[in-house]
């Protein structure tokens, strides 16, 4: 009975965690960028691993923390290929709906106007945290707490896709995708540093690439207009 109430606190702290930060950080006006909002996501993971390895001596297994097998990472590389793919045609049809994309929102234009060694850290942040939280632990033993897997999966796809909401309404449709691809892939491979490896992958192209590529375009547009 103790071992299971720990592990629904820890699954309380793995779903509500990050959104309950952001809540704070909004009535606060903290930057939910800043080094004291992303340490506490390092925090919050910390906190659901310790307590899944004070509940159980195959927490490791549970929450699929082990070493990729081969099979594991060609599966992952396939699921970052398959959100990345997507991309244009989201961005096609948020356009055509007249919604605007997520690098047109403020939120990005911040984001990208960072440094690159920062924005690294934001990335690798979020690939390892957020993928501890939502699909090791959520999913993992959410599964047995909630005696259900496929309600796991729900319950911590909902969370994950509500707790961006700050990023825009056409975001979602992006997030929703790829928070679905990284639930299926962790499925099929029941292996979380492959989610990890897939997370980061898709945002370093979104948070690290794509802006480097959009900065040779405006420098392009600018010398068009100039002759400089």
């Amino acid at each position: 009975m103790a071992m299971h109430l720990l592990l629904t606190i820890g699954l309380f702290i793995a779903l509500l965690g990050v959104p309950i930060l952001l809540l704070i950080q909004r009535i606060i006006g903290a930057d939910s960028l800043g080094l004291s909002s992303r340490a506490a996501m390092w925090v919050i993971a910390a906190v659901v691993l310790a307590i899944a390895a004070a509940s159980f001596s195959n927490w490791r297994s549970s929450i699929g923390l082990e070493v990729p097998k081969i099979s594991a990472i060609v599966v992952s590389v396939a699921a970052t290929f398959c959100v990345l793919i997507s991309w244009p045609l989201v961005d096609a049809i948020l356009r055509k709906k007249g919604w605007g994309t997520a690098i047109e929102k403020d939120p990005f234009i911040k984001l990208v106007a960072l440094s690159l060694p920062y924005r690294a850290f934001l990335v690798l942040t979020a690939g390892v945290t957020e993928e501890i939280l939502y699909r090791g632990y959520a999913m993992g033993i959410g599964s047995q707490l909630f005696g259900s897997s496929t309600m796991a999966l729900i319950v911590s796809l909902f969370v994950f896709v509500t707790s961006h909401f700050r990023w825009g309404f056409s975001h979602l449709f992006s997030v929703l995708w790829a928070a679905l691809i990284l639930s299926m892939l962790f499925v099929i491979t029941n292996n979380l540093v492959a989610c990890i490896f897939a997370h980061t992958l898709i945002d370093a192209v979104g948070l690290l690439l794509a802006p480097l590529g959009m900065a040779g375009k405006a420098k392009n547009a600018v010398t068009v207009r100039t002759g400089v």
